[in-house]
């Protein structure tokens, strides 16, 4: 590891820090709601949910796999997005776990490139940024009154209606064959230009499997659905019945867009202040409920992550038995 990826995770570290004991100093952040919560049960059920969400999501990458190379268990591309999880909280960068997956991948399939690994990745983090985007879109319609009323929920809605506008654009463009024309074959003479058009080439190569595509984006609308009904479950723990639903399919993708922000390891921090302030902003009083239902989602993601460990340390057995043996 560089002396400069480590400087900047320590960084992040520190940043992260410093947010979550701000949110604890003035009060936003207390978990003794969580060992006085009074329907303990639905943390259990949300725990299921976060491994459903889990298994959909892996699902969608699997489809996205196949189409590019031949075909794997569906066991093995699991414990690789299980290890996914977990290098996204122990890796300097934003991306370590998608990195680590594609490296794997590729490993794995002596026919399959480390690019195209990691274009696959990539191809399935745009599906899935591009659908939280569309559900908090259809959030924002479906709590319009509400939101336009509101000047700090109205910035909000236009900060993620550019971003959605954007991405569809980008999507679009990437998934076409836009640029392959001729009259951008001055690429290829700009610096990096030959492996600009390689990268997009494997990329715009998606957009020839429209029905995949859209098998993907489904799945994906799908997996940000459920991941909201885990925020209600968790509400529903808490004891915070009478919170509506337009709340959670509000704040919850928008939530999650923020935490996509390489500025900490795994979200954290960024995720507590963005839930917190998200939920009491729609809400127009102070709740602890978005701080400590990302919290918990983040703990669930951890669980996981450490089982996704716990095979990454098999497989490095592995191969070293193999490498010994040879």
């Amino acid at each position: 590891m560089q002396k400069k990826q480590i400087f900047t995770y320590s960084l992040k570290i520190i940043f992260s820090g410093i947010l979550l004991f701000w949110l604890y100093k003035n009060g936003a952040l207390d978990f003794s709601m969580l060992w006085n919560c009074p329907q303990p049960i639905y943390l259990v059920t949300a725990f299921f949910v976060f491994f459903l969400v889990t298994v959909i999501g892996n699902y969608r990458w699997h489809l996205l796999l196949s189409s590019q190379s031949r075909s794997y268990s569906f066991f093995f591309t699991l414990k690789l997005s299980l290890m996914g999880l977990f290098f996204n909280f122990a890796l300097p960068s934003s991306v370590g776990g998608d990195v680590l997956k594609a490296y794997y991948l590729s490993r794995a399939d002596a026919h399959l490139s480390k690019s195209k690994a990691m274009i696959s990745v990539f191809v399935d983090r745009v599906l899935g940024l591009l659908a939280m985007l569309s559900l908090a879109i259809v959030s924002i319609f479906w709590n319009y009154d509400k939101i336009s009323a509101n000047l700090q929920l109205r910035s909000i809605a236009l900060v993620i209606s550019a971003l959605f506008v954007f991405l569809c654009l980008f999507t679009i463009a990437a998934f076409s064959k836009f640029l392959s024309h001729s009259r951008f074959h001055k690429i290829n003479h700009l610096p990096l230009g030959p492996t600009f058009m390689h990268v997009y080439q494997s990329i715009s190569s998606f957009g020839e499997k429209k029905s995949l595509v859209l098998r993907c984006l489904i799945l994906s609308v799908v997996v940000q659905s459920v991941a909201v009904f885990f925020f209600i479950f968790v509400a529903q723990a808490l004891g915070s019945n009478e919170l509506p639903w337009g709340l959670f399919f509000f704040a919850v993708p928008i939530g999650f867009v923020a935490m996509a922000i390489p500025l900490s390891p795994g979200g954290l921090g960024i995720g507590q202040l963005a839930f917190y302030s998200l939920y009491n902003i729609f809400l127009g009083y102070e709740s602890q409920v978005g701080v400590l239902s990302i919290s918990i989602f983040q703990i669930y993601q951890l669980f996981f992550g450490l089982l996704g460990l716990f095979f990454f340390v098999i497989h490095k057995n592995a191969h070293k038995h193999e490498a010994s043996a040879t």
